[in-house]
């Protein structure tokens, strides 16, 4: 959801002075934190097919889908030069 919205600039709702206008709502606002949004939206990254395939594993396992196993896979999975952020995310998960 938040991945498709489009991204208001710094100071862009000031620059309008039309009392119609409402600013889209931010994180707070949606009751989100920012680790849950940095969370969702690596998920989000992960291809479907690819997604599709870990689920089924998970399943087949009969262990727990969880954010810390799709983060954790996706560590795996991409290159080392992008995984700090992953690694970040990781370890607030443990």
């Amino acid at each position: 959801m938040l991945r498709d919205m489009e991204r208001e600039k710094p100071g862009e709702y000031k620059k309008l002075h039309d009392v119609t206008f409402k600013p889209k709502p931010g994180l707070e606002e949606l009751g989100v934190t920012k680790m849950q949004s940095h969370r969702w939206q690596l998920e989000a990254e992960v291809p479907e097919e690819q997604m599709t395939a870990f689920i089924a594993r998970t399943i087949a396992k009969a262990e727990e889908l969880t954010s810390r196993a799709v983060i954790g896979m996706l560590i795996k999975s991409v290159p080392r030069v992008f995984t700090f952020s992953l690694h970040i995310s990781y370890i607030h998960l443990v």
